[in-house]
């Protein structure tokens, strides 16, 4: 019984934090869960916001191949999204990728897993 309820318990604090709330804080940065990240979208990581979230009209933000710590910043984006955890992205409302089509997404340039103090 005791194992039942400690799984029980582990699945209600993840879906809660799954489900959390989400928002854009005053410096540009993205605060809350993510819903999916996608590889080779435009030539980068495109990541889906939460709670109806949007920058620049759009629920995904960009993160260019050519960012030098790309790889770092994916492996923090999916250990996040897989486990559930708020991520923050660092000032994603300063620079605007635009693509063919009139796609244009914000763009960041940093990602931390939980509530990192300095942004």
């Amino acid at each position: 019984m005791k194992k039942i309820f400690l799984a029980l318990a582990a699945s209600t604090a993840l879906s809660t934090t799954a489900n959390g709330a989400s928002w854009i804080d005053p410096n540009g940065n993205y605060v809350g869960p993510i819903s999916s990240v996608a590889v080779n979208f435009f030539e980068g990581i495109g990541v889906g916001l939460t709670n109806g979230v949007t920058c620049n009209g759009s629920p995904v933000v960009y993160l260019p191949y050519s960012n030098a710590h790309y790889k770092e910043i994916l492996a923090t984006l999916v250990a996040a999204q897989a486990s559930g955890q708020e991520v923050r992205m660092f000032r994603i409302m300063d620079t605007i990728s635009s693509f063919a089509g009139g796609h244009s997404y914000c763009t960041m340039t940093s990602a931390s897993i939980g509530p990192f103090p300095l942004w």
